[in-house]
């Protein structure tokens, strides 16, 4: 090591980033989009972390095939047909 200081790539692998978070591989992705107010209270209402927990259950319903665009997801009270 020469005592010199890193510059360019050198310098950005070596230098930590302060006060950000590391760069992940797969980051998550911000999407807007409404939902009822009923539906968000009682979500919010589980407490602190639920966004994770609301991830979780659209991934097992994504894995169990129930948010395919050809199935029916709507109930009666959004204007779907009753099941």
């Amino acid at each position: 090591m020469t005592g010199l200081p890193l510059t360019g790539e050198e310098g950005e692998a070596a230098a930590p980033r302060q006060g950000r978070r590391p760069k992940v591989e797969s980051p998550k992705v911000h999407i807007g989009f409404r939902l009822d107010a009923d539906l968000v209270k009682a979500i919010k209402a589980t407490g602190k972390g639920y966004n994770v927990r609301v991830e979780k259950v659209l991934c097992g319903a994504l894995a169990r095939g129930e948010l395919n665009a050809d199935r029916d997801l709507f109930d009666a009270r959004l204007g779907g047909p009753e099941r």
